[in-house]
């Protein structure tokens, strides 16, 4: 799944992963994406860092939240210089990796195939229902406060 707020960046990436052979999912933007990831359960989330509505780190943060998304593999790709402070709260969260959207746009490819392989595909647990994809829980996990 890939979420981008630039159109043309979201086409790109999304043609070039097909290309590769990958079934992709694209959403403009993280809340967007948090849903997306409750429906269609892909087996990684390639971030934009900055998006409106919900960035790349609160969604990072909200899938972790979740149990059934807890261990799903996320790639945030952003513009931010390498010191940027939010890539140490993401590395804090657990199974992120980060790629400069200066890099060629096939290092994404790469890193998929490599956080794929070494990771098992069984990391995500059945949504109850997918009509309720933006749950109390999930929408809990956005607002960063905890479900009941």
């Amino acid at each position: 799944m890939v979420a981008e707020d630039g159109v043309d960046a979201l086409a790109m990436l999304g043609l070039m992963l097909e290309f590769h052979g990958f079934d992709v999912v694209m959403t403009g933007d993280g809340c967007e994406a948090l849903n997306a990831v409750l429906v269609y359960k892909p087996d990684a989330v390639v971030s934009d860092m900055n998006m409106p509505h919900l960035d790349g780190l609160g969604l990072c943060r909200a899938v972790r939240a979740l149990p059934a998304t807890a261990l799903l593999p996320v790639i945030l790709w952003s513009s931010a210089e390498a010191d940027d402070p939010r890539f140490l709260d993401a590395v804090e969260l657990g199974g992120v990796e980060f790629l400069s959207k200066s890099l060629a746009i096939t290092e994404i490819d790469a890193a998929l195939r490599r956080i794929l392989a070494a990771d098992d595909t069984s990391r995500m647990q059945p949504v109850a229902e997918a009509g309720e994809a933006l749950s109390s829980q999930a929408l809990a996990a956005i607002s960063g406060t905890a479900a009941a």
